[in-house]
């Protein structure tokens, strides 16, 4: 199960946005033999959000693109 939080006000999460990161993702899962129910959450947010979550998480206080946690 994916689940999607939107953070921001840039751009629009269209419908084929999310089908495509679901496709993804179960590709991911299916190539790591990943077969037990899993949760994937995906958050949308801006560079400040970001940059939050990041200094918050890693004690980096900076901008960064992706992150991941376990």
């Amino acid at each position: 199960m994916v689940i999607y939080a939107n953070e921001q006000d840039k751009f629009e999460i269209s419908d084929k946005m999310t089908q495509q990161i679901e496709e993804c993702v179960n590709k991911a899962l299916e190539v790591h033999c990943i077969a037990e129910e899993t949760e994937i959450s995906v958050l949308f947010t801006d560079n400040s959000g970001i940059k939050e979550i990041n200094s918050e998480m890693r004690n980096i206080d900076k901008e960064t693109d992706v992150l991941s946690f376990p």
